[in-house]
Formats: structure tokens, C-alpha cells, sequence
């Protein structure tokens, strides 16, 4: 079979096969054969047997994984054998590390083979900065967002660790099933259009300029307002010293653009108006940040927020303040945070294999066996990509539900000999702190649960091969200028119904130690950050903000001696 239909593809043109059997989880052998007949046959066409990408049930997923993997796998070989070329001609005779959706690296020769994995590699790599910034200021347990031009990612880290997915959905309901970083995108970012719709509902994206035309003030031939653009009228932006040194931001045409499109059909000034965008965009996203916390059982209050991407910092504040959040920290070069996590990332490899029984009727030695057969293959791996190492760590995971339940509850197990027991201990304490109950309601819930088989799914292994540290602190120079040789001067900003002369720093001369109180304005090249009244900040060893909210004086004029009043009539 393989044969005779193995030609439909050469005659197509078709650059990739997928070769999936319904029960090739339970059994390799015939996807794999077929995979070499095909391969022998065709060696110049990418084939990709589904088990060796998803080794587990549910064969429609695991099947369009593997398409996904296929589809992407004749672009990523391109476009990496391309960049080591061009790496090579520059002289660079290192090894190419390619970012996983996980978290992890791996060699570009391995992430050919699994292409799929760079699904959301870019968001995981600031979800790794973000994680380890957070845990130099001693801050384990974060909400990370980075907000750039057309969308914003959240994402949530629990005790220094991030959580994680089974998998995403990708445009028109694709499944892609890989163990990844939880990542929740929202349609907000600084080119997100600002729009009243029929209904009189002023609405901000998921539409977006994107970066042409871009917002009206990058004067590209954009016509409809986005949040870049309130940001500008608003003096948060400064049109003079924009993100990435772009020419010069046309503010009158934003302002029109702002009135015609939002002030004029709600009946708004130009100011309340741009305002008013602010405030839906911020309420979209505290909405977002909400579902990654609240909905799973976890109060943000006990989180620091942490802020990243080029628009991120610019809502802090109001995120801090709407969440009940006492604590933030925007890194000291939030528009590549992510690149900077992608560079300290750990050589990973994750394994699993599937087991679908009753945990009453597991052998425990069949585990142990398991897990060491994950743990041999994952260091050979890892030892193979001939990388510096300073040690090796293995996790071991379990995907457990209750008999009858869809959803498994992926859950951590401890290194040593495991007994049913102790899986059972470790499942029932993830499955309360992930679904939890009222005593009150539900007093007897765990006595009905413990009537209720626990099933064990999947055996999960990552073997992490730990990289020599890069401490980011290191490489930044340490500012020898006074506070004072920071600022900027005094640019007029609209706050809280007027407009005030409000203090401007370059925030790369800020002294390491500097505190400072909002309303205030930092520049740099790759962000601006906004500290909104009752705000305040500190410049970290190391140059990061650790941003802190006074719940207590929300509304209060702050007794800044730079802060004057400056009003300004709307047009």
C-alpha cells in the first residue's frame, strides 16, 4: 500500500508524508516500516510517522500534529540550513540552538526533525526570561505578559516554575498536541484598531494595522486609531524618541484620527476619548490575565505581575492596580526579553509513553522501568548534541484523571521508588490545588473521590541538560550618573482629566537604587514605561523596576515638586 500510493505524492509535487495507523501508540512497527519504504523510495520528500511525534491515543490529534510537523518541516530545514550558511560565511563556527515551545533548545539538526515544536517558541523564550529575572528579585510565583504590535501573551508561573499545556489549537480548530508552555494570546497589542461599532460599543482588536500601514502616527498611510495611537495623544509616547528610533510620530494626525473614529460617534473629547481606548484595552487584557489566574484557582493578588514586549510597561500600572496586584517588574530591556530567554534556555528533551490503566491495577516495577527507559533514551539525546553541560535533571510527570474524566491532571512525581501510594498522594493534592472545592458545599467530595478508580494515561520524562549561567547584569554597564543626569525634563501628559507637566527619564541612566514615584515617564529605545498616580518604582541591582501599587492612595494628587499643572484645551 505504502508503495502504490507513495506516487500520488511525487506527482502532486507534495514536499512532505505523514504516515499515521490508528493504533501505532500501542505498536511502531508498521509506521515505521512504511516511513522507510517511503523514505527509500523518495528519499528528497519529508516523511513523518505519527508516532514518533505523538506516541500516545486520540488519533486525530496526534495525526494533525503530525500533518502540522510536515507542513512546517520543508520551511524550518530551509530556512535553518539557509541561517547556519550565512552564519558560517560571518564567521560564527559555534552550534545553532533552536527554541522549543516547551521552554527547551535543541540543536537545529534535532528541530528539523520536529519542527512543530517551534509553535510559540518565541512567547515560551520571555516566558523562560521571565521566570528566571523573577527568581534573581526573589519573585517565584508571576503573571508574565509581553504585549508587542499585534497581540499580547500571558502566561503564569507557579513557584518558579511555568506551567504548562498538553497542547494548543491553531487557526480553524488544528489541534497541535505537544507538551508546551501554557501561553494565552489576546488580540491587543499597540496596533490593535480602536473602532465604535454598530451598536454605538466603541471596540479595540482584535484588528489589527500591524506593522504597515501601522498606526496613523507612524504616517504610513494608516486612517483608523489604535492603542499606539491614544498612547501619543495621551504624551505617554514621546513623538520625538519613539520605540526603535523610528522618524518622528505625527501626533495631529493621530488626534484626528482619534476624533473622527471614536470621539465624534460616542461624543467624547479627543483626550477622553483616546482615554476611553486605553481603558477597553486594559480591561480586555485584565480580563485575559483573569482567565490564566483566577479561572484555575488562583488569586493574582498572590502573583507579581511582570511586564515585557514593547507595550507592555505602558500598562502596568492600570493592570496592577485593576488586579489588586502589589507588585510588578519590568526588565530592564522589556522589547527583547524574549530574545534574551531564548539565549539562556536549557538543552531539553521530553518523552512519553502511553499507559492508559488503573492505577490499582499498575505494576509499580513496570513504572520504574518505564521511566528509566525514557530517562536512558533522554540523556543519550542530550549527551548527543555534543553540548557544554554543567549538569543533567530529570523530571517525571504523569497525566492521571479520574475514571470517566476527559481531562487529565498532569501531575509532578518525585525522584526515588514510587508505589501506588505515592502516586495517589501526589495526584489528589494536584487535582484539589488545580479544581479545588468549598468544604462547606462539598465537605464529603474527597471521601466520594476516593470511591473513584484513578487512571494513569501517559508517563511523561524531561531530561533538561542545564547550560552554564548567563547572568544578564553582568552585561549591562552600570549607570555612573545621578538622578538628576537621567532626566529628561518635563513633557505634558493627560492624567486623570488634565494635562500635567510630568517628570521624563532615560531609563538606561537611571542609578541603580533610584526610587521613584508616579505620575512619571521612562524612555528607552526598546519601551516607554508609564507610572500612573499612586505608582512607584525602584531601579534594581541589575537595572530591572520593581514596581509597586499603594492601593490606599488611588485618586490622590501626588506632591511631586516636577508635577505642575498644564492644561490643555481639547480640539
Amino acid at each position: 500500500m505504502a508503495r502504490r500510493r507513495g506516487g500520488v505524492g511525487v506527482v502532486a509535487g507534495v514536499e512532505g508524508i505523514v504516515v499515521a495507523f490508528l493504533n501505532s501508540y500501542a505498536n511502531v512497527a508498521h509506521e515505521r516500516e512504511a516511513k522507510a519504504i517511503l523514505e527509500r523510495q523518495w528519499p528528497d520528500i519529508y516523511v513523518v510517522a505519527s508516532s514518533e511525534i505523538l506516541p500516545v491515543f486520540r488519533e486525530f490529534e496526534r495525526t494533525s500534529t503530525a500533518v502540522v510537523n510536515a507542513y512546517v518541516q520543508p520551511v524550518v530545514s530551509r530556512y535553518l540550513a539557509h541561517l547556519e550558511d550565512r552564519l558560517s560565511s560571518s564567521g560564527y563556527c559555534r552550534d545553532l540552538l533552536i527554541v522549543q515551545s516547551n521552554g527547551g533548545m535543541l540543536s537545529s539538526r534535532a528541530a528539523r526533525n520536529l519542527a512543530v515544536g517551534t509553535i510559540l517558541s518565541g512567547p515560551a523564550g520571555g516566558v523562560i526570561a521571565a521566570t528566571r529575572i523573577a527568581a534573581e528579585s526573589g519573585t517565584r510565583n508571576l503573571i508574565a505578559y509581553d504585549m508587542g504590535g499585534t497581540s499580547l501573551d500571558v502566561s503564569l508561573v507557579l513557584d518558579g516554575e511555568p506551567s504548562t499545556s498538553n497542547g494548543t489549537e491553531l487557526d480553524f480548530g488544528v489541534p497541535v498536541m505537544l507538551s508546551m508552555i501554557d501561553i494565552h494570546t489576546l488580540g491587543a497589542g499597540g496596533g490593535s484598531v480602536a473602532a465604535v461599532d454598530p451598536g454605538g460599543i466603541l471596540q479595540v482588536g482584535p484588528r489589527s494595522a500591524g506593522a504597515e500601514p501601522g498606526p496613523v502616527c507612524y504616517g504610513r498611510g494608516g486612517t483608523e486609531p489604535t492603542l499606539t495611537d491614544a498612547h501619543v495623544v495621551l504624551g505617554r509616547i514621546n513623538p520625538d524618541a519613539p520605540i526603535a528610533h523610528r522618524r518622528s510620530l505625527d501626533v495631529d494626525a493621530s488626534r484626528s484620527a482619534i476624533g473622527e473614529h471614536v470621539g465624534q460617534p460616542l461624543g467624547l473629547s479627543i483626550e477622553a476619548a483616546a482615554e476611553a481606548i486605553l481603558a477597553v484595552a486594559n480591561n480586555r487584557i485584565a480580563g485575559a490575565i483573569r482567565r490564566v489566574s483566577i479561572d484555575r484557582g488562583h488569586d493574582p493578588r498572590d502573583f507579581a505581575l511582570f511586564a515585557f514586549g514593547g507595550g507592555g510597561p505602558l500598562m502596568i500600572s492600570f493592570l496592577m492596580r485593576e488586579l489588586g496586584v502589589d507588585r510588578g517588574i519590568v526588565p530592564v530591556y522589556p522589547g527583547i526579553a524574549s530574545a534574551w530567554g531564548c539565549s539562556i534556555s536549557n538543552l531539553r528533551r521530553d518523552l512519553v509513553s502511553m499507559v492508559n490503566r488503573r492505577l490499582s491495577d499498575f505494576d509499580t516495577s513496570d513504572l520504574k522501568t518505564r521511566f528509566e527507559a525514557h530517562e536512558e533514551e533522554g540523556m543519550a539525546f542530550v549527551k548527543g548534541e555534543g553540548l557544554a553541560l554543567e549538569r543533567l535533571v530529570v523530571q517525571h510527570k504523569a497525566d492521571l484523571s479520574y475514571e470517566g474524566q476527559t481531562h487529565v491532571i498532569r501531575t509532578p512525581l518525585p525522584s526515588g521508588d514510587l508505589t501506588s501510594e505515592v502516586v495517589e498522594e501526589h495526584f489528589k493534592k494536584a487535582y484539589l490545588r488545580y479544581y479545588g472545592h468549598d468544604e462547606a458545599g462539598f465537605g464529603g467530595l474527597e471521601t466520594l473521590l476516593d470511591e473513584i478508580p484513578i487512571i494513569v494515561l501517559n508517563l511523561r520524562t524531561s531530561v533538561i541538560g542545564i547550560r552554564p549561567d548567563i547572568v544578564l547584569k553582568n552585561l549591562i554597564p552600570r549607570p555612573s550618573t545621578s538622578l538628576q543626569d537621567a532626566h529628561l525634563g518635563q513633557r505634558s501628559v493627560y492624567v486623570k482629566d488634565e494635562y500635567l507637566s510630568v517628570p521624563t527619564y532615560a531609563r538606561m541612566r537611571l542609578p541603580w537604587g533610584t526610587d521613584l514615584k508616579g505620575p512619571a515617564v521612562l524612555e528607552q529605545s526598546d519601551a516607554t514605561v508609564w507610572l500612573d498616580h499612586g505608582i512607584s518604582a525602584q531601579v534594581d541591582d541589575g537595572g530591572n523596576l520593581i514596581v509597586s501599587s499603594d492601593q490606599q492612595v488611588d485618586g490622590c494628587v501626588p506632591s511631586l515638586d516636577l508635577m505642575t499643572p498644564d492644561r490643555k484645551p481639547s480640539e
